[in-house]
């Protein structure tokens, strides 16, 4: 209960503190970028160069790019004939276990199962480049590189640790605009997800549960679609994202549909900073089929009714923008948060935090 009781403080404090940071003056912010020619013109346009960011319109603040979230996937398109590099690095970390909405202990899973999932750490990394081809359209391409590690229990006190390593699933996406007026826009997200990741990871011959493998097995789809804002002082918006599993795998099943909603407003805080708020809702299904070369009565990941579930989180942001030196035209962002709802088919592992950390250069 104690554990509990301090994720909803930080949770809370995560949540009071992006707003105060939010409702702080916002400083009017001097802008500049390569993608200008001497008379301030870019793409054919004409922007103010008084150096205040907030007169800039939506369209021109797309080219910024600097109040919109690296981290929501597809959250931002490009003027045509830009090109842009990324490098994002995360981390999700897991300790403990729920069946449903409550708690579960590890005791308690060691009477139906041989083995507990006590704790797991996923890294990834992940490299992105995009291309707009027009203003309206924008190409996109995401590789990611993962590392999982999972610490185990068994029924007799045997603890272990189990790896695995490589490249995911690649990811490919075409963004349209399909409305634009005044301070408002908005896309939609034709995305697909290539079945590049490990569905073979095995130890001593035995593959691992579906939790431990790099990919889907599957070709994905993943629609979505993105509005965006902004006012003198503030940018919003809001993405709802799908993963849609076509088929099964090789080993005859399929990973979960997954359904997210994420929402976040974001302001400026100093010359070159800005703090966001962001809430991701997410819910996603149970495998369907199943790997029959794992042992459902060995360890509760290994059972495809486990799968399942549904989770909120709350995250906070700050984003630092270059505009002189050798930082320009660069921008870092960093976000870190923690869950404020958890619901799992379980017995299941739950997630205690996640962050994130991404650099990126448009050209």
């Amino acid at each position: 209960m104690q554990r509990g009781s301090n994720r909803r403080v930080s949770a809370g404090f995560l949540v009071v503190a992006g707003l105060a940071l939010a409702l702080t003056p916002a400083c009017r912010m001097p802008w500049r970028s390569d993608n200008f020619d001497d008379n301030g013109t870019a793409n054919g346009f004409a922007l103010n160069t008084s150096g205040d960011l907030t007169e800039l319109s939506l369209e021109d603040l797309m080219e910024v790019d600097f109040s919109l979230p690296v981290t929501v996937l597809g959250a931002h398109t490009h003027n045509a004939g830009t090109f842009m590099i990324g490098l994002t690095t995360g981390v999700m970390g897991m300790h403990g276990s729920r069946d449903g909405s409550s708690r579960i202990s590890n005791a308690e899973i060691l009477e139906t199962y041989d083995t507990v999932h006590t704790g797991m750490l996923t890294r990834m990394t992940m490299l992105s480049a995009m291309y707009a081809p027009s203003d309206d359209t924008t190409l996109m391409v995401m590789v990611p590189r993962i590392h999982k590690e999972a610490r185990h229990v068994e029924i007799d006190g045997t603890k272990f640790t189990r790896t695995s390593h490589g490249i995911g699933d690649v990811q490919v996406h075409a963004l349209h605009t399909i409305y634009r007026e005044d301070e408002h826009r908005m896309h939609v997200d034709a995305g697909v997800s290539l079945p590049t990741g490990s569905i073979d990871i095995a130890t001593m011959g035995q593959r691992e549960h579906y939790m431990q493998q790099l990919g889907s097995g599957t070709v994905d789809l993943m629609p979505g679609i993105t509005y965006l804002g902004e006012s003198e002082q503030w940018s919003w918006g809001t993405q709802a994202n799908s993963v849609v599993r076509l088929g099964k795998n090789k080993h005859d099943y399929a990973l979960g549909n997954r359904y997210g909603l994420t929402t976040w407003i974001n302001r400026r805080i100093a010359e070159n900073l800005a703090v966001s708020l962001r809430l991701n809702g997410q819910t996603w299904g149970d495998v369907r089929g199943a790997d029959g070369s794992l042992d459902v009565t060995a360890i509760a990941e290994n059972d495809p009714d486990n799968q399942g579930g549904r989770r909120v989180d709350a995250l906070v942001g700050l984003s630092y923008y270059g505009t002189e030196g050798a930082l320009e035209g660069h921008r870092i962002e960093a976000e870190a948060g923690v869950p404020i709802y958890q619901k799992l088919n379980g017995p299941q592992m739950e997630m205690d935090y996640v962050a994130t950390l991404s650099w990126k250069i448009t050209f």
